[in-house]
């Protein structure tokens, strides 16, 4: 799906996120991306990248 079709996703989440009274969080960054480890050596995280991009977390709790 190209950019256009994320700009899509997008404003389709946040509509459903606004009529539905939905309140989400950042998810978890991954750990080979964090500053104090961004040098040490890690293998191919292709699908860990992936799902990094398309989490959405909900809150629990308000």
């Amino acid at each position: 799906m190209g950019a256009a079709g994320n700009s899509l996703d997008q404003a389709l989440l946040q509509g459903f996120q606004r009529d539905m009274r939905v309140i989400e969080s950042p998810t978890w960054m991954v750990l080979h991306k964090l500053s104090m480890y961004i040098d040490c050596p890690y293998a191919l995280l292709s699908v860990v990248e992936q799902l990094t991009a398309r989490l959405i977390n909900l809150l629990s709790s308000e």
